[in-house]
């Protein structure tokens, strides 16, 4: 069984001890493990499909494939290691040593943007996303057991002018369309409520169920398709409403330096998106933990913020409240100061 990771190891690796170990805060227990190899942590079983991206496109013909994952022949898994992972692992390579180091880094256009759809692919591959998902398409991919009823009301509302649809369609027939033409404008001379009954005729009835039963039977499909929850990380329509349905795609990114003696901890999720209160205005932000010591913040300001005590603290408890299950660190000491 394949064993896929829903936050980057490129990540995870930067929150282990030198040893390669790293503990985790479990929320259901609300104790701190032991130490365990990093690598065996923060993936499942199979959790993205095996289906190449080219083969999910066609089961789930609606979405848009994210043009990030440049090789649709390939499976998620693959195209996250190729076209979103390693990127990243080179923009980060060469701004952590530096921000370290108090430095104040410029990133180009082309890694701020990368950056910020590194963010929105993140906050759909998570298992936090697939649950949440699970239990609204339980809701939302239901047909309406009234939806004969709503259509056919909707229907009735339309009053389309026939005599002009008859005269546009007329043009460019050949003659045999020409004739059945004219017998339809016939009935409809002699029989004015000719649409009405036409919409209440057995046929339309019968075309009717027959397409609600395909309906059925696809929203079927999509809340029972193991492969549902990676269609939806590979479809752009969806991701790229992330950060724009909250007001947040034109946002900056600034680095937040931790110089104190607490580590940042990194969520399940592998982001946290929070919203802080100034007193007289609230503001969304959302974080990118990258390194114990270091954050990607994406918000109004730019540049390097230095982090005090107090925000390390208050970042971490949201963190906790943020996760699903588990917070990762190698310092003990800052995840026992999570338990309640």
């Amino acid at each position: 069984m394949a064993k896929h990771h829903f936050v980057p190891r490129l990540i995870i690796k930067r929150f282990a001890d030198p040893s390669g170990k790293i503990l985790f805060y479990s929320k259901k227990n609300n104790s701190v493990s032991k130490p365990i190899p990093h690598y065996d942590q923060l993936q499942e079983g199979n959790f993205y499909s095996k289906k190449s991206l080219s083969e999910l496109k066609k089961d789930f013909d609606h979405i848009t494939i994210n043009p990030l994952f440049k090789d649709p022949e390939k499976t998620l898994e693959e195209n996250f290691s190729i076209n979103v992972e390693s990127p990243m692992g080179t923009i980060l390579e060469s701004i952590i040593q530096p921000v370290l180091d108090g430095k104040i880094v410029k990133l180009s256009q082309a890694e701020s943007d990368f950056i910020k759809k590194y963010i929105e692919i993140q906050h759909v591959r998570t298992v936090k996303f697939k649950e949440i998902g699970k239990e609204v398409h339980k809701v939302s991919l239901n047909v309406p057991e009234d939806i004969g009823t709503l259509i056919m009301n909707q229907e009735h509302k339309r009053e389309p002018d026939i005599k002009k649809i008859i005269k546009e369609r007329s043009r460019g027939m050949d003659s045999e369309a020409r004739r059945k033409m004219a017998m339809w404008k016939l009935k409809l001379k002699k029989n004015p409520n000719l649409l009405n009954d036409i919409r209440n005729s057995d046929s339309i009835r019968n075309v009717l169920e027959t397409e609600i039963n395909k309906m059925e039977k696809k929203f079927e499909f999509f809340r029972n398709s193991p492969d549902k929850h990676s269609s939806e990380v590979i479809d752009s329509s969806l991701t790229d409403r992330f950060l724009k349905s909250r007001g947040l795609d034109k946002n900056h990114l600034r680095f937040v330096l931790n110089n104190t003696s607490i580590p940042f901890v990194l969520t399940d999720t592998g982001m946290i998106i929070t919203c802080w209160d100034y007193g007289d205005r609230q503001e969304l932000r959302v974080y990118l933990p990258i390194h114990p010591k270091i954050l990607i913040e994406l918000c109004s300001e730019e540049s390097l913020f230095i982090a005090d005590e107090d925000y390390v603290k208050e970042f971490n408890k949201i963190s906790r409240d943020e996760s699903l299950l588990n917070v990762y660190s190698n310092s003990e000491e800052a995840l026992k100061s999570l338990i309640e």
